[in-house]
């Protein structure tokens, strides 16, 4: 088995295949890990364990993550303002609820 494989076909509507060996993961997880550790805004996002199978990739599902490694990589690339960050304690006016006495 490749460890890269790509089917990449212009104008076509086959989805693309990537496949990253278990080193190369645990690689990348180690590195963010180690380089984000201190950022408070990804503490329900780090650490990342690698054992955990889709993990990262889960991790980076809404996106601050890889705004985060963007903006390590080259700073101020994204607004801080701009990233959709979640809140760190839940606030009691954001609860709703809807009762049959509300509706």
């Amino acid at each position: 088995m490749p460890v890269y494989e790509s089917q990449n076909q212009p104008f076509s509507t086959a989805p693309a295949k990537h496949s990253v060996s278990p080193a190369e993961e645990r690689a990348y997880v180690d590195w963010i890990n180690r380089m984000l550790a201190a950022d408070t805004d990804l503490q329900c996002h780090l650490p990342i364990n690698w054992q955990v199978d889709g993990l990262l990739y889960d991790r980076c599902r809404d996106g601050l993550l890889l705004c985060k490694l963007i903006n390590f990589a080259v700073p101020n690339t994204i607004d801080e303002r701009c990233i959709n960050k979640p809140p760190l304690t839940k606030s009691v006016f954001k609860v709703r609820f809807w009762g049959p006495d509300l509706l």
